[in-house]
């Protein structure tokens, strides 16, 4: 029953379309009459099954070209919106331009540098009963504790 010859007019009832787009799925070379001439219902049926994955697979890559489109836009926008905050956060004085704050850090480290390094004295003038080697330990560790502030405002990014 199924390889039986059938009409253009009965093929496209039982696929559910209509005629002119049979004709249209033939014209195409989707759906094809068999060596004879005649319609066959497995041919129609694997034309049409064709035609419709092939349908799937269009409208797939056309709405993952869209949500790609829709992806850049949104980032561009979030992007426009980035660059308008700052140039707005600057013009408000609330983002301070990068050499400003090095050139402030450089100097508060020049600063608290020679002040931390005066804490050991300071102590023992307060404590006498600490040994040098107490101070000794209290001034090595305010040296450490200083050693990556003066790494970090070193000229080299304090240009």
């Amino acid at each position: 029953m199924i390889d039986e010859p059938i009409t253009a007019a009965r093929l496209a009832e039982l696929l559910q379309v209509s005629d002119r787009h049979l004709r249209r799925l033939m014209a195409d070379g989707w759906i094809r009459k068999d060596e004879d001439g005649f319609h066959r219902m497995s041919l129609g049926i694997r034309g049409y099954r064709s035609y419709l994955e092939d349908q799937g697979r269009r409208r797939e890559e056309r709405d993952g070209a869209r949500d790609q489109l829709r992806r850049q836009r949104t980032r561009l926008i979030s992007e426009q919106a980035n660059s308008l905050a700052i140039k707005n956060a600057a013009l408000r004085r609330t983002l301070l331009p990068r050499q400003e704050v090095l050139r402030t850090w450089a100097t508060f480290v020049e600063f608290a540098d020679p002040t931390m390094l005066a804490v050991p004295a300071k102590v023992a003038a307060r404590l006498p009963h600490l040994t040098q080697h107490d101070l000794d330990e209290v001034r090595a560790e305010i040296e450490s504790a200083l050693a990556p502030l003066r790494r970090s405002s070193g000229h080299s990014w304090a240009d």
